[in-house]
């Protein structure tokens, strides 16, 4: 799920991911990560540099902002390196 806010040059993000794969047992988990980030809008590297802010810095070239392309690095950035159940709670699958 992708949700986005723009007011000026600010925009907020949403992003929420459901179930993923524990990389133990291969099974879903039952869990929900969200996130929010705040993205200061810019249009060129220059105006980035020359912009003070707290917040992350998007350049959006030719005035265009690339959703999906941002949710991917958002989702892969939001998700733990190796998601896995609580230790003691499942087990690797058999090999066979």
């Amino acid at each position: 799920v992708l949700c986005c806010i723009c007011h000026e040059s600010t925009l907020l993000r949403c992003l929420s991911c459901n179930n993923p794969l524990c990389q133990r047992c291969l099974q879903p988990m039952d869990q929900v990560w969200n996130t929010q980030f705040l993205l200061e809008l810019v249009d060129s590297e220059e105006q980035a540099e020359r912009i003070e802010t707290a917040l992350d810095i998007y350049i959006a070239r030719g005035g265009r902002v690339h959703l999906h392309e941002l949710a991917r690095d958002e989702s892969i950035l939001a998700l733990p390196m190796t998601p896995r159940h609580a230790d003691g709670t499942c087990e690797p699958p058999a090999q066979s």
